[in-house]
């Protein structure tokens, strides 16, 4: 899909491409991947929920616009802002 519309955006000269995950399907399939990447990143058992993801590309700039929920113990999160320097938690 994504190889599809950067094809139609050169081949049709458009100034904007937008890229929608409508599908309860495809928004949890990419959950599961999100959550997945941030889980071995942050070293802490991480649970994302995408309710919509749109990624819009213009003019060299990319926006993503989201709505999603993440959920981790608090224990862990707390460690997390002690790493990143953060102690109002």
């Amino acid at each position: 899909l994504y190889e599809r519309n950067l094809y139609l955006k050169e081949r049709l000269g458009m100034d904007e491409m937008k890229l929608n995950l409508g599908s309860k399907f495809m928004r949890k399939m990419v959950s599961k991947l999100i959550s997945k990447y941030l889980s071995k990143q942050i070293g802490s058992k991480v649970t994302l929920d995408l309710n919509a993801l749109n990624v819009s590309f213009d003019d060299g700039d990319t926006i993503i616009k989201t709505d999603l929920e993440l959920r981790m113990d608090k224990h862990e999160f707390r460690k997390l802002m002690k790493k990143v320097d953060i102690d109002e938690f």
